[in-house]
């Protein structure tokens, strides 16, 4: 992740999306798991609504996301087509599209 970037905020290990982060510092070693990174970031905004896990699973445009094939992982790549598709699905607005930069 870098510097700056937006991303999706996982809500407390519940298998949804909650909102929108922003990375504040890129990843260094776990202090707990030196085999580990970690990745700080902040909240920037909610999503109107949580998208499940399971919603992204049953949508077609998402079925090649990392995020469903290692759903523990915490921070995964996400193309831009699908970043917005999930902002949509949680409800922000469609008139300015959020794209990873």
């Amino acid at each position: 992740m870098v510097l700056g970037r937006p991303g999706a905020g996982r809500g407390g290990g519940l298998g949804r999306i909650v909102g929108i982060v922003e990375v504040v510092r890129e990843a260094y070693p776990d202090p707990s798991d030196p085999k580990r990174v970690v990745v700080d970031v902040r909240a920037v905004r909610p999503l109107a609504r949580p998208v499940t896990l399971t919603e992204i699973r049953a949508d077609s445009r998402l079925q090649h996301l990392l995020l469903l094939r290692q759903p523990r992982l915490s921070v995964v790549p996400m193309d831009p087509a699908s970043w917005n598709r999930i902002c949509a699905m949680g409800g922000l607005p469609l008139g300015k599209p959020l794209i990873v930069p």
